[in-house]
């Protein structure tokens, strides 16, 4: 769980460096969310429907029933040139049958060659626009689907950025962990703060502990009670694997909190953390209405309630650093 601090001045110094780093951390997640908000708005607005792509998702927007845009103009020029040569091929005719001698050639023979032109027109015309209805359909397939990848992306991407900031301000707390004399951010120090002034032990092995009577699921798919671990037992990871106890849990008094969700409750430390959906992690003490990881499930927190100072235990583990406690998936 990593080692104490040497001295308090050290232990401070650390303490201030975790939270200045998680300071610079937070403001370029503020700005990086400044950014996407406005990319978001420009592409399908502040509410979703006035952006420079909204209309290309709705799906009404694939009901193609004639060319549209630059093929409308495209065809409607078209039209026009089969017109025109249409009326060429007609004259033409008539100069022909005039040049060689006919005259005023029989009306019969005339109109057929005058209905042939015509059909001719119109098959042309009717070819032009199915190809210009099929491209406009094209397109607008095309700006559907374009514009619905972005609007997911935008949306993984979002999902990206919280983890990674989560993971980011974890690790950063990681790498001071065993020097800091608050490894916890600065909001738990209100919490935490009584505890350790009156003489509780200060450091990593500080946070994150079940309270006597949790029941932990160990490696085999047994649950047995915090109090009855020892050094050796293997307890399951998130992730499917064993998580081995390094050594047998040390008994220390903390500020408490009662959980609840719909399923199930536990008690452990404030500053204990619960494993969250998509990654990361939330401490115990501000996880009402937050969904956490609890068996095979994702829970909304139901309530919090303080539950004063309990007798928590405190577990160094291997592995992953994982575990469930009563049903709640935790971090060490």
């Amino acid at each position: 769980m990593g080692s104490k601090p040497r001295d308090s001045g050290t232990a401070q110094a650390s303490s201030a460096g975790a939270q200045a780093a998680d300071q610079a951390l937070a403001s370029q997640a503020n700005q990086n969310t400044a950014y996407a908000k406005q990319a978001h708005d420009i592409l399908f607005g502040a509410d979703g429907k006035s952006g420079n792509l909204s209309g290309f998702l709705d799906p009404k927007s694939l009901n193609i029933s004639a060319p549209s845009g630059v093929y409308k103009t495209q065809y409607n020029q078209d039209v026009s040139n089969i017109a025109q040569q249409s009326k060429q091929v007609q004259g033409s005719v008539a100069r022909n049958l005039a040049s060689r001698g006919f005259g005023n050639a029989p009306a019969g023979f005339a109109a057929d060659e005058e209905r042939q032109a015509a059909q001719d027109q119109v098959a042309q015309e009717g070819a032009a626009f199915t190809n210009y209805a099929g491209k406009s359909y094209q397109d607008a397939l095309q700006n559907f689907w374009n514009a619905t990848n972005i609007a997911t992306g935008a949306g993984a991407a979002a999902t990206n950025a919280a983890i990674s900031a989560d993971s980011s301000a974890a690790n950063n707390y990681a790498n001071l962990y065993g020097s800091a004399i608050q490894p916890t951010p600065s909001a738990l120090g209100t919490v935490l703060g009584g505890g350790m002034q009156a003489g509780g032990e200060i450091g990593a092995a500080a946070v994150k502990c079940p309270c006597e009577g949790g029941m932990l699921l160990l490696h085999d798919g047994r649950e047995i009670a915090v109090e009855t671990l020892r050094k050796g037992d293997e307890l399951r990871g998130i992730d499917g694997q064993p998580c081995p106890l390094l050594e047998d849990p040390r008994i220390v008094t903390r500020p408490s909190v009662e959980v609840k969700v719909m399923k199930g409750k536990t008690r452990c430390s404030s500053d204990h953390t619960f494993s969250l959906p998509f990654g990361g992690y939330e401490y115990a003490f501000k996880s009402a209405a937050k969904n956490v990881r609890y068996g095979e499930d994702f829970l909304t927190v139901m309530g919090v309630e303080e539950i004063g100072e309990q007798t928590v235990y405190v577990l160094e583990i291997g592995g992953s650093h994982s575990y469930r406690v009563d049903g709640f998936w935790s971090l060490s």
